[in-house]
């Protein structure tokens, strides 16, 4: 019975001491100054980039750009597809919401790509 006794004492020793490092742990870090930041944003979002990847062995040919000015945005993306017609998809982001216009480019000269094997 005193055996019993002992080590639930101990035990509860043991807990309340791990309760005590890891709230003195916790009450011990500083915060993030990101935390403690505050954003001032009033300007509005300007920006403009693209990208462009062609890798013929791979046959990935595709590309994206974007130009905002406050909070109107303009773009266009691009994708060589199998058939080998390139679809283009030309979008406005403004208070309307998002508006594509979608087309497609035919092959320019030459025979084009035609259709091409999956994995």
């Amino acid at each position: 019975m005193r055996m019993k006794q002992e080590a639930r004492e101990s035990g509860a020793r043991r807990r309340k001491e791990t309760e005590n490092r890891l709230r003195t742990g916790f009450q011990s870090q500083a915060y993030s100054k990101l935390l403690t930041t505050e954003w001032n944003i009033n300007e509005p979002a300007n920006y403009n980039f693209q990208y462009q990847v062609n890798d013929e062995e791979a046959g990935a040919n595709f590309g994206h750009e974007e130009q905002r000015e406050g909070e109107d945005a303009k773009g266009e993306y691009r994708v060589l597809l199998p058939d080998g017609r390139t679809l283009v998809v030309a979008y406005t982001a403004d208070e309307r919401g998002f508006i594509p216009e979608i087309r497609y480019e035919e092959p320019q000269g030459g025979y084009g790509r035609g259709p091409q094997k999956g994995y």
